[in-house]
């Protein structure tokens, strides 16, 4: 995965701009980056392709969808009018709140064209976290004995984006 925050961006939520501490401020970017998407799914726009078994009024998906690409049954592949389905947060719903019967197969574009500044803050702040944490801490100040990677702070920023568990959306 390409990280989706710049180098002067998480150097500024560091606060460091050593050069001779760029790699690691890259490998803390990549790892801030990935524990958005883990925790958030796609940052940045991507197609998805997801099987969704019918049998409810709304159907539990795997990520925040942002737009409805298509909706075929299977087997099959009867194309479905996407004018008759809603997103509900992490759900697929009926327009007409409806039974949704049969199995499906979704074609959607999760995430953004542009990483959203919650996105952005929240993996700085992660990098930032790690960043500092894997150098020896200073026991003569106590907010350097650090021993978890996502802080309080970026977990209040991914809040209203935290995926919901596989199948309970």
């Amino acid at each position: 995965m390409s990280a989706w925050v710049g180098l002067p961006v998480a150097q500024s939520f560091i606060g460091n701009t050593n050069v001779n501490d760029t790699s690691a401020i890259h490998a803390a970017i990549d790892l801030g980056c990935d524990k958005v998407v883990e925790k958030c799914g796609p940052i940045m726009a991507e197609t998805i392709v997801e099987r969704v078994r019918g049998g409810g009024y709304k159907l539990p998906l795997r990520f925040y969808p942002a737009s409805l690409g298509s909706i075929a049954t299977r087997p099959g592949g009867v194309e479905l009018d996407l004018a008759d389905y809603r997103f509900e947060g992490q759900m697929l719903a009926r327009e007409d709140d409806g039974w949704i019967a049969g199995n499906l197969t979704l074609t959607y574009t999760a995430g953004w064209a542009e990483a959203p500044p919650w996105a952005v803050s929240a993996a700085c702040l992660i990098a930032k976290q790690w960043f500092l944490s894997r150098l020896r801490p200073n026991l003569n100040d106590p907010s350097t004995l650090t021993g978890f990677l996502v802080p309080r702070q970026a977990e209040e920023i991914m809040a209203g984006h935290i995926l919901a568990p596989e199948g309970f959306a």
